[in-house]
């Protein structure tokens, strides 16, 4: 196994316990990555899922680090309000409109305050992925 996948210790080190008997955030991801790239446009599936990581990523750092405010779902208001923050700066920063921009970050903040029994990570860049397209088309 070692010599097929190198990294199993260091994946094995930070792995969440739930990880260990259950399929792993970065699966789901994986999953939405190739489902938005087949069939969203290239932009939509861009900004959809370099938004929806960086800002997973971003509440997720904060929520742990200095997150106080703990709300019914485990997750902090300091943490969604840093993916908010990073959504946002993302769809700025690779040129989406104002109305994307802002959609984009409320959906992100939908889906990380929601528990819809689907895993996050695979329904929140997925779903960013369709308001990028949506606007797309509309605008």
């Amino acid at each position: 196994m070692n010599a097929l996948f190198p990294f199993v210790k260091t994946a094995t080190m930070i792995e969440r316990q739930k990880e260990k008997t259950t399929i792993a955030a970065y699966v789901y991801f994986c999953i939405a990555a190739v489902v938005s790239i087949y069939f969203f446009s290239a932009h939509a599936a861009i900004v959809g899922l370099t938004a929806s990581l960086v800002a997973d990523a971003a509440a997720a750092v904060i929520g742990v680090g200095v997150g106080k405010h703990k709300l019914k779902s485990g997750k902090s208001l300091e943490g969604s309000m840093a993916g908010l923050a990073s959504a946002l700066s993302i769809a700025y920063i690779l040129n989406c409109n104002l109305f994307t921009i802002i959609f984009i970050g409320l959906v992100f903040m939908l889906f990380d305050l929601l528990e819809l029994g689907i895993d996050d990570n695979f329904t929140t860049p997925i779903a960013m992925v369709i308001v990028v397209q949506i606007f797309e088309v509309l605008l």
